[in-house]
């Protein structure tokens, strides 16, 4: 069993640059009990880190947590919110869980409102995942109005810095335009 000392020790030292994903990784090894005593608490604190820095994986585990009571007292409400969160970022798997909560098709438009603000915060300081998945949200119209030419604006930043799901959509928005303008001649 590794000490829990050692960890905290080593945790001040590979958080110098926040890695997000050592910190589902560090929420995951409490919460297995893998190379340390398993403890849902210090699961719950580790996982709710990475979920508040906006990992979409972290806030559907997290969203978990919430449910079940894992390592926190069990909020319905709060699960919700997490996994609003994760499903605005496109996360398939939070937004099935969301239309089984609220029996829909698909969440209610509000239920993203907020969502969609923060990601455009952090898009608008030039947060390449946060322009990619704003972009996203008006390509699918998840919590703004569908449209192609937003969806371009903040896909093509993302595009020149190389990042391929970011080229691959503005290949297919362009795709849509093309096909939209050729069917309405």
């Amino acid at each position: 069993m590794v000490a829990r000392e050692g960890i905290s020790n080593n945790r001040r030292r590979l958080l110098g640059p926040f890695r997000l994903d050592f910190l589902g990784l560090l929420a995951n090894t409490y919460f297995a009990g893998q190379g340390v005593e398993r403890d849902l608490l210090e699961a719950a604190k580790w996982m709710r880190k990475a979920a508040e820095q906006g990992v979409p994986e972290a806030q559907l585990q997290f969203g978990n947590y919430c449910a079940n009571g894992v390592g926190v007292i069990q909020s319905t409400e709060e699960a919700i919110r997490w996994y609003r969160k994760a499903g605005i970022q496109g996360l398939l798997e939070a937004r099935r869980i969301l239309r089984e909560i609220y029996q829909e098709p698909e969440p209610p438009p509000e239920a993203y409102q907020e969502f969609v603000q923060a990601v455009r915060e952090r898009a608008d300081r030039g947060d390449i995942d946060a322009q990619f998945r704003f972009g996203m949200a008006y390509y699918l119209g998840t919590g703004v109005n569908q449209d192609y030419s937003e969806a371009v604006k903040w896909f093509r930043p993302t595009a020149e810095q190389g990042q391929s799901r970011a080229q691959l959509f503005l290949g297919l928005c362009h795709e849509e335009v093309t096909s939209a303008i050729s069917t309405s001649r």
